[in-house]
């Protein structure tokens, strides 16, 4: 075999078993955790992660790029020239969307690493309007009702898969998402949920993860008065446990209702569940907090997910990730939390795989709140006025955000990007949004006016911008690299999660399964 054939399997292998090395430290085993190798690349050989020293490297890197867009040359001006190589129809994880009020083709959607993206076409077209910030991971975003002008975007990730999808607080627009302004005095971290007054756009709420990486105060429920220029913490749980949810009632915006959750990821440990898995509830607007119970869990749990009616503050709904990382249960109110019942999740038991922690969440039509949507794997609905749970669409796996319209329309994310649905049973897959994560691009002998590239949640992915639309996927799960055999160009092996290596000697046909 060629050498240079050798040292690049062995550099895969290399990954691979740091990639399982890393898996095994962690307090709790977790299987291909999405985004590990991406962590793993930024820390090797250390076994800790410097997230203040990739922060402060981020920094620079941005203020540089901006300096050059901005025609002030110096060495490296000519980095303005890049041009983008593809895929346009291969887009990845978005967390969030949130529609302009008074126009449901406008929208901007918050991606893990992608920054933000807006559309004013009804998700046909989209350009990015975050790139000069230093953090690109999105959490949260939030238009304000009587100002469809002003939004508020959290950043970080709060599924986080990755310690370095860490955030640095929240951004404000005044020109509907166009540009950005940090706002310095504000909370920090990963954003998880921000919630503006349906008639007082000063009034701000934030639940926030803090930073995984560390165990501090730095998370849990914030509220500003004066538009986000200051802001209070309102209610604080523990060093390890951040706001995972938070809600509010359009009806009787006093009341709100916010969820916990106990995490911190590192290189040493993934805590994903504990004793303060806790929903509590305010009725005066978020200034004091009683903890609900009344047949709620008590005991220990991971991430738990609300939903609200639009039209009774009364009727809410909690569901929770147990400690196997799977549905641990949903509960109904009808009574603002006084008492819960359970409802039934039993089509729900394998929805989530054994990571619920990346999932977790729950959705509620504002027109219906009986019509109940869950997102694990898929995007799950419950039947209106029964007990079953379907799959509600058909798309990329892994579900995170899902947004109704006043006509009805829906937009839905997942790690694929976005969709679309009109109201007819299919979904339309967005195009036209350059996220895809790419763990490495390879260069092939036998194809090298393409492209070949691995992606966090998108596999093996082959093109070039001659076709920028028409990237084709060689191998799914999440891919990293690529080796090619010099003199067969048949002949190539492909990694994937958890280090495992195929091998096809056909093209792509036919492959040989398992570590080689």
């Amino acid at each position: 075999m060629n050498r240079s054939l050798l040292l690049l399997l062995s550099s895969i292998l290399l990954y691979s078993c740091g990639t399982n090395m890393l898996s095994k430290r962690d307090s709790l085993s977790e299987k291909a955790q999405p985004s590990d190798m991406f962590a793993f690349q930024r820390s090797y050989p250390d076994p800790d992660f410097d997230w203040q020293g990739w922060r402060k490297v981020m920094q620079q890197t941005r203020t540089v790029e901006t300096a050059q867009r901005r025609g002030s040359g110096g060495c490296g001006s000519n980095l303005t020239n890049w041009t983008n190589q593809g895929p346009m129809n291969v887009a990845g994880r978005c967390n969030a969307m949130a529609v302009k009020p008074g126009d449901e083709n406008t929208l901007l959607a918050g991606f893990s690493g992608g920054g933000l993206f807006k559309s004013t076409d009804g998700a046909v077209n989209w350009y990015p309007v975050f790139d000069d910030n230093p953090e690109l991971s999105i959490g949260d975003i939030a238009f304000a009702p009587t100002n469809p002008n002003l939004v508020f975007a959290g950043t970080g990730d709060p599924n986080m898969p990755s310690l370095v999808f860490n955030g640095n607080g929240i951004y404000k627009s005044i020109d509907a998402g166009e540009t950005w302004l940090h706002l310095p005095n504000g909370p920090t971290g990963i954003i998880s949920k921000v919630l503006i007054h349906p008639s007082n756009p000063d009034i701000i709420w934030a639940a926030t993860m803090g930073n995984p990486y560390v165990r501090d105060n730095n998370r849990g429920l914030y509220k500003s008065t004066d538009g986000g220029n200051t802001w209070t913490q309102v209610l604080f749980e523990s060093n390890q446990t951040g706001a995972s949810d938070l809600v509010m009632s359009v009806a009787n915006p006093d009341i709100l209702y916010a969820s916990f959750w106990d995490r911190i990821r590192n290189n040493f440990e993934s805590v994903v569940y504990g004793q303060n898995a806790k929903v509590y509830k305010s009725t005066d607007g978020g200034n004091t907090w009683a903890q609900l119970e009344g047949g709620l869990p008590t005991g220990v749990m991971g991430r738990t997910g609300l939903a609200i009616s639009q039209t009774d503050p009364n009727k809410v709904y909690a569901v929770y990730i147990d400690s196997l990382n799977t549905p641990g249960g949903l509960y109904k109110t009808t009574n603002g939390g006084t008492t819960w019942t359970s409802l039934n999740i039993l089509q729900l038991e394998d929805a989530c795989a054994d990571f619920g922690w990346y999932f977790g969440k729950i959705h509620v039509n504002p027109t219906n709140d009986e019509d109940l949507y869950f997102h694990g794997i898929h995007l799950w609905r419950k039947a209106i006025n029964g007990s079953g749970w379907s799959i509600a669409a058909g798309g990329h796996a892994d579900s995170h955000d899902l947004v109704f319209t006043p006509s009805g329309r829906r937009y839905w994310s997942n790690d694929g990007g976005v969709y679309r649905n009109d109201g007819q049973q299919s979904w339309t897959k967005s195009k036209n949004l350059p996220t895809t994560q790419f763990y490495r691009t390879t260069y092939n002998p036998h194809e090298p006016d393409k492209y070949f590239a691995g992606a966090q949640d998108n596999g093996i992915q082959k093109g070039n911008s001659l076709n920028i639309n028409g990237w084709v996927q060689l191998f799914p799960a999440d891919g990293f690299s690529c080796a090619f055999d010099p003199a067969d160009p048949e002949h190539y092996w492909v990694e994937i999660q958890n280090g495992t290596i195929h091998e096809t000697f056909d093209g792509g046909d036919s492959w040989q399964f398992g570590n080689r």
